[in-house]
């Protein structure tokens, strides 16, 4: 069995030599000067924001299967009830 030599991504060579002070530099660049409590809330909200919409969505798709399927339950009932009235007539 060969030795591990690990997976590309545990290289250390590969990522950049920055310090920490320029990683935070740069992050607070592309943020602006909103806090780290309004990024989640931004954050937060957008995903409110997208779950009700897919929600809605699965919503209207239940709805419309669910009512196919009362149409269908509708429409052996109507028969059970011409079905019955004749059988009541004739029994009459």
């Amino acid at each position: 069995m060969l030795p591990s030599r690990g997976t590309v991504l545990a290289l250390v060579r590969r990522i950049a030599a920055k310090s920490l002070a320029v990683r935070v530099a740069t992050l607070e660049g592309k943020v602006g000067s909103k806090t780290t409590k309004e990024q989640f809330r931004e954050q937060a909200e957008l995903i409110d924001t997208l779950s009700l919409y897919r929600l809605a969505e699965m919503d209207k798709k239940w709805d419309e299967g669910l009512d196919r399927k009362l149409d269908s339950i509708q429409a052996d009932l109507t028969a059970v009830r011409e079905a019955v009235k004749i059988v009541v007539t004739r029994l009459s």
